[in-house]
C-alpha cells in the first residue's frame, strides 16, 4: 500500500517529475530511479519513503535507501557507461551493500555479478565507511532515451553456509543458517537420484556459494563443482562433466575458482585448477608432478624445494589469501620419513605469490616454513604435523587450521603422543618474511581439543575438524563427527587475539550430520566491480 503525502510535497515531487523529458513515470517508495536524458543529462530521483524491511529467500538483509546519497553521470565514450557514486551519509559502517537492478526501460546494465530468483540483476558495491563514498562504472546498452533503471540497495548480513543429511542420509544437501535465530534455509533440492552435495563455499560478496556435487545413480559424471545463488536460483556447473573436481575456493573478488582437479595431466594424478565463474577454460595451476604455469608455459619448481616427487604426484587444499597476493596449498613428501611415532609421507605447507591483476603466478612455488626445528627430524625438539590442517584464512591474512605439534625431551627423542593437538593459528605474514624458518615459531596454539573430546563421548572414536571462524558469532565454529550420520557444529569462543574465552559449547545440532561450516570472508577493500 503506497504511503500518503502530504499534499505539498506531493505537488513538488509531482513538479520535479514532470520537469523530466519524456513523459511521467512513478514515484519510488524504496528504490532509486537514475533516468538518462538527451544531451547526456543525468537525473537521480531518491525514494519517498522508507521500508527496511527486505523479502529475500536465503538471505538476511536490510535495505538502506535512507543512509545512502547516490550520484550519476552518463559517457558515451569510449563506449556507454553509467558511473555511480554512493557514499554513506549514516555514522554507521555499512558492510556488504548489494544493488538490485529491479527495472530496466530503453537501457540494459551489462555489468552485474549475478541473477536471482526475480531475473534482478545483482551488483556487489562491497563496504562503505561513515562518510566515505565510492565510485564505480557499470558498461549500458541504450536502445533510446529516456532510458530509465530502477535500484535498490541492501546491507546483506552474513549467513553460516554448510552440508547437511537433513531428513535422508544419501540425499546430502547445502544450507544456509541465520547464526543468532539458527534459522535455515535449504539452497539445493532434494532429488529422485542419490545425489550428495558437499563442500559449500561463499564468495566474499555473498553473491554466490561454490559446492560439490556427486551422483551415486550416475557416478560416470564424477564430482563436479556448481555455483548457485543465495536464494536457490541460477544454478551454474563449473567444471567439466566426466573429471574429478573437489575442494572449491572464490578468488577475493567472487570472479574465479581454485579447485582440485584429478585426470587433467598424464604426468599427476592430482592437480590445482583455476577458473573464471563465467566460463572459458579451465587452467591447471599447479600440478601434482611438480610444474606451474608462469603465463606463458609450464616451469618445474620441484627440485627448488629440494624434492624429485611429491607423494603420488598430488597438490591438494589449495586456498587464496584475503587480498588474493597469495595461494597456499600442500603437497605430502615421496619419501617415508621419520616422523615422530612412525613413518609417514609428512605433509608440507606451501606458498605461491599470485597477480590477482594479471590473474597469474608472480613467484614460482615455495616451501613455508619447516616442519620441524632443526636440520633433521634426528637433530629437532619441535615437529609440527600437518595432515589434518585444512586452512581457513582470517582477514588479517593469518589462517586457522587443526594441528598436531610433537615435542622431543632430547633430540629426535620424541613422545609418542603429540604435546599439542588442536586449533592453531598460523602468522602467515610473519612466516611469509621468514619463509625457511620452523613453522612453529608462527604458530599460535589457540586450543587443545583432547580434553574436551574426553568430555563429550568418553574414550569412544570420532573425528573433528572443518573449522570458520567469524566475528559474528564472536568465535570459530567447528564440526565434531560422532559417527557416520551424525555430526554437530561446536562453536569455541575466542577474543579478538584468539585467547579463548570458555570451553567449546554446542552450537547446531538436529540429529542429522551437518558438516563443512562455512562463513563469507571480508568483502575486499579494492573494488568488488566486474572489469
Amino acid at each position: 500500500m503506497r504511503k500518503i503525502l502530504p499534499l505539498g510535497l506531493f505537488f513538488f515531487l509531482f513538479i520535479c517529475a514532470c520537469q523530466f523529458e519524456g513523459g511521467e513515470f512513478e514515484l519510488p517508495e524504496k528504490s532509486f530511479l537514475v533516468k538518462i536524458l538527451e544531451g547526456s543529462e543525468v537525473k537521480v530521483i531518491t525514494p519517498v519513503g522508507y521500508q527496511p524491511l527486505v523479502i529475500y529467500p536465503g538471505l538476511s538483509a536490510q535495505r538502506i535507501t535512507d543512509r545512502i546519497e547516490l550520484k550519476a553521470r552518463y559517457l558515451s565514450q569510449p563506449s556507454p557507461y553509467l558511473q555511480l557514486t554512493i557514499k554513506n551519509i549514516s555514522s554507521e559502517p555499512l558492510r556488504r551493500i548489494w544493488m538490485i537492478v529491479l527495472d530496466e526501460e530503453n537501457g540494459e546494465i551489462l555489468d552485474y555479478n549475478a541473477v536471482n530468483g526475480e531475473k534482478d540483476k545483482v551488483i556487489v558495491v562491497g563496504n562503505l565507511s561513515p562518510g566515505e563514498e565510492f565510485s564505480f562504472d557499470l558498461n549500458i546498452k541504450l536502445s533510446s532515451l529516456p532510458a530509465i533503471f530502477r535500484l535498490d540497495f541492501l546491507q546483506v548480513f552474513q549467513k553460516l553456509a554448510y552440508a547437511s543429511d537433513k531428513d535422508s542420509p544419501i540425499y546430502r544437501k547445502i544450507w544456509t543458517m541465520e547464526p543468532q535465530t539458527k534459522s535455515s534455509f535449504q539452497l539445493t533440492p532434494k532429488s529422485q537420484q542419490r545425489i550428495r552435495d558437499n563442500e559449500p563455499k561463499w564468495s566474499a560478496g555473498m553473491e554466490w556459494i561454490a559446492y560439490t556435487e556427486f551422483n551415486y545413480d550416475q557416478p560416470e559424471l564424477s564430482s563436479r563443482i556448481f555455483i548457485i545463488h543465495p536464494d536457490g536460483s541460477s544454478r551454474r556447473q563449473i567444471t567439466p562433466t566426466g573429471k574429478w573436481s573437489e575442494s572449491p575456493v572464490f578468488s577475493p573478488n567472487g570472479k574465479y575458482l581454485l579447485y582440485i582437479g584429478q585426470g587433467r595431466t598424464l604426468t599427476s594424478s592430482q592437480d590445482i585448477c583455476l577458473k573464471s565463474i563465467k566460463g572459458g577454460n579451465e587452467l591447471v595451476l599447479i600440478r601434482g608432478d611438480g610444474y606451474y604455469w608462469d603465463g606463458t608455459e609450464y616451469q618445474e619448481f620441484i627440485s627448488q624445494l629440494g624434492y624429485n616427487s611429491f607423494h603420488q604426484n598430488k597438490v591438494y587444499r589449495p586456498q587464496w589469501s584475503p587480498d588474493g597476493k597469495l595461494v597456499i596449498f600442500f603437497a605430502q613428501e615421496s619419501e617415508l620419513a621419520p616422523a615422530p611415532v612412525i613413518k609417514k609421507n609428512r605433509h608440507i605447507l606451501l606458498g605461491m605469490k599470485f597477480d590477482p591483476g594479471e590473474n597469474l603466478p608472480s613467484s614460482a612455488p615455495f616451501l613455508l616454513g619447516k616442519i620441524y626445528d632443526g636440520d633433521s627430524i634426528t637433530s629437532s625438539y619441535f615437529f609440527t604435523d600437518l595432515g589434518e590442517c585444512v586452512p581457513d584464512f582470517l582477514s588479517g591474512g593469518d589462517f586457522l587450521c587443526f594441528l598436531k605439534e610433537f615435542t622431543a625431551s632430547s633430540p629426535g627423542d620424541f613422545a609418542r603422543k603429540p604435546s599439542f593437538y588442536g586449533i592453531a593459528r598460523i602468522k602467515m605474514n610473519d612466516l611469509l618474511a621468514n619463509p625457511s624458518d620452523y613453522l612453529g615459531n608462527y604458530t599460535q596454539l589457540v586450543y587443545d581439543i583432547r580434553a574436551f573430546k574426553k568430555q563429550i563421548q568418553g574414550d569412544k572414536k570420532f573425528y573433528i575438524n572443518f573449522l570458520d571462524y567469524s566475528p559474528v558469532v564472536s568465535g570459530v565454529i567447528f564440526t565434531v563427527k560422532l559417527k557416520d550420520t551424525l555430526a554437530d557444529l561446536y562453536l569455541l569462543r575466542v577474543d579478538k587475539n584468539f585467547q579463548v574465552l570458555e570451553e567449546p559449547e554446542l552450537f547446531f545440532s538436529d540429529g542429522w550430520l551437518n558438516i563443512s561450516p562455512d562463513f563469507p570472508v571480508s568483502v575486499p577493500k579494492e573494488s568488488y566491480r566486474n572489469d
